[in-house]
């Protein structure tokens, strides 16, 4: 069932993106020769008004890809070249305790989104989950960038099996 509702989504996103990208492209280049009818603003003016307009189209298509490539790394564990070029490190570490350098949670990987405020701001893939872990107690280990995952990788397995019996 969720197989399902995540095709659907991937369908409804892409459909709502290049409505949108259609749209304004259409805005773009039907808005500035309405204008130019009432009023004479010259060929500088239609020419910047077009281009204002395109910038905003693309602006909303990259953020529209942005989104799906969250969605993408929530659901698959992995970063596509997009998040890569805006600044996203796909990087994954195993956590330890600082007192005895042992694993926590079960020694699984956990993706390392950032460093805030004393925390390290992490997420666990097999959980679904991002929560917050104090950079005093916490030592990363094994880190890696842009690890290679098996085909059909999904992240979500504890979240699907329940709780441990």
């Amino acid at each position: 069932m969720r197989a399902l509702s995540s095709a659907r989504t991937k369908e409804v996103s892409l459909g709502i993106m290049v409505a949108i990208a259609v749209g304004l492209g259409v805005l773009a280049f039907l808005v500035p020769f309405r204008l130019l009818r009432r009023k004479h603003a010259g060929r500088a003016g239609m020419k910047v008004l077009v281009a204002a307009m395109i910038g905003l189209g693309l602006g909303f298509v990259l953020i529209l890809s942005m989104v799906e490539s969250a969605v993408q790394v929530r659901d698959t564990g992995q970063a596509n070249e997009l998040l890569g070029y805006v600044g996203f490190q796909d990087q994954w570490a195993i956590l330890r305790g600082a007192e005895d350098d042992k694993p926590l949670y079960d020694g699984r990987w956990m993706m390392l989104l950032g460093e805030s405020e004393g925390t390290y701001v992490l997420y666990d893939c097999d959980k679904q989950e991002t929560f917050r872990r104090p950079i005093e107690t916490t030592n990363l280990g094994g880190l890696q960038l842009d690890p290679e995952r098996e085909p059909g990788f999904r992240c979500g397995t504890l979240t699907e099996e329940g709780p441990p019996s």
